[in-house]
């Protein structure tokens, strides 16, 4: 049976998703905002449109089920079935673009028009899931959702604060979720089969190959850390520059340090370290500063690497303050291991692409995703599709609708393909 994906359905999706913006922006919709709330309640309607039934978890990820059992809400999704799951993300960065994880959620959706246009029959129900905030959200944490289903947000990370003092806790209140009861996984391999994400690459390599789809082999572990480095305060004109604890002179040594770093590992095994947020304080043209406060991120395919990276810079962060008699804090903010996609599903995704026509390869995901936060309680893997000139996290980010389309009918294939599994098994 053939599964068509409606692809004028994907380009309205897209198109009124990036119509519900925050104001002095052209498509920016990040977390916890206003405008992200009213574009879940519309995302609601359209998925109850298709016939899903919907509910949103404890750490208010919104989930809409097809082919569930009405009343039947155990879990995820209830019954005695474990279903498949496709997801992602509606949220974006400041300043965003309108692909980067919508093209996820509305592929999912499409997936289940078709199925049910068709009249394909499942033997499980299928998940449609828009986690909450992926992006780095004012509470300073990102993947909040996907952590929140696999019971990887600690008590510490639940009191985060943003700028106004609303901890994290209370923001997963607010957005209709229950943090009180996140202290285990929301579900289980038990419930969930298997998990599938469609994602532009974020990179360059597809559309420079001219391929259609990447299949991903694996995703990069994250660690960010957040640095305080503690000097002297004093009048800019009065003390010497000899008896000077300027605290930004040694952040800035450490950011170089860290570049330099970043690039002598990176010669031997992949791997990148950022810091791409700095705070000065007390930040006046007449004030030497006493205080700086920057961000550390370190990401790689590899665990070893991935560790060795960030112990490195910890200790270049403690040598460049002794040598410039100020102190440093080094505290870790959050940490995702690498994750390998599994191994089934890869070979499902292959199968699905080559039977659709499609040209492919595989690649590794540099970028964090909520796939990485489910692959601890499930099969995981993903699809990407082309993004022009590899741009991303831009509002001139961008995919063509056909493209996102091709990416959904593999996700609609694969799940047509695990489901004659269970009919042969």
């Amino acid at each position: 049976m053939k599964i068509q994906i409606d692809e004028v359905y994907i380009q309205r999706m897209i198109d009124r998703l990036a119509e519900m913006h925050e104001p002095g922006t052209l498509y920016a919709r990040r977390s916890f905002t206003e405008v992200y709330r009213k574009s879940r309640e519309w995302l609601k309607e359209e998925m109850r449109k298709l016939g899903l039934s919907v509910s949103v978890d404890r750490a208010a990820n919104l989930i809409g089920l097809y082919g569930s059992v009405p009343g039947d809400s155990a879990g995820l999704v209830g019954g005695e079935k474990a279903v498949w799951a496709i997801g992602s993300h509606t949220d974006t960065v400041a300043n965003g673009g309108r692909f980067d994880g919508i093209a996820g959620v509305v592929s999912g959706l499409a997936v289940v028009k078709a199925l049910s246009e068709a009249g394909y029959r499942l033997k499980r129900p299928l998940a449609v899931i828009d986690f909450l905030a992926e992006e780095p959200c004012a509470f300073g944490l990102s993947t909040v959702g996907s952590r929140g289903m696999a019971g990887r947000l600690s008590p510490e990370m639940l009191r985060y604060e943003d700028d106004a003092g609303r901890t994290l806790a209370e923001g997963i209140q607010a957005m209709g979720g229950d943090p009180s009861k996140l202290t285990q996984p929301l579900c289980s391999s038990d419930e969930v089969k298997g998990f599938l994400e469609l994602h532009i690459e974020q990179g360059p390599v597809l559309e420079k190959e001219g391929l259609d789809i990447g299949i991903v082999t694996g995703i990069a572990g994250i660690r960010r850390y957040r640095v305080t480095v503690t000097g002297e305060q004093g009048h800019s004109g009065t003390v010497p520059m000899t008896m000077r604890k300027d605290a930004l002179v040694a952040a800035s040594e450490m950011v170089t340090r860290i570049h330099q770093l970043a690039r002598h590992a990176s010669e031997s095994a992949p791997c990148v370290a950022t810091v791409g947020v700095l705070d000065v304080g007390p930040n006046h043209a007449n004030v030497i500063p006493g205080r700086v406060t920057f961000t550390v991120e370190t990401r790689s395919i590899d665990a070893s690497t991935l560790a060795n990276l960030s112990w490195g810079i910890l200790q270049q962060v403690k040598d460049v303050a002794n040598s410039h008699g100020v102190t440093s804090e080094f505290i870790s903010l959050s940490e995702t291991s690498p994750v390998t996609s599994d191994p089934h599903l890869l070979d499902i995704l292959h199968q699905s692409a080559a039977s659709l026509g499609l040209t492919k390869t595989e690649l590794p995901s540099g970028a964090g995703h909520d796939a990485a936060q489910m692959a601890s309680i499930a099969p995981t893997a993903m699809v990407f599709i082309p993004c022009r000139g590899g741009l991303s996290h831009h509002p001139d980010e961008f995919s063509t609708y056909e493209q996102v389309a091709r990416g959904a009918s593999v996700l609609a294939e694969a799940i047509v393909r695990l489901n004659e599994e269970e009919d042969n098994a």
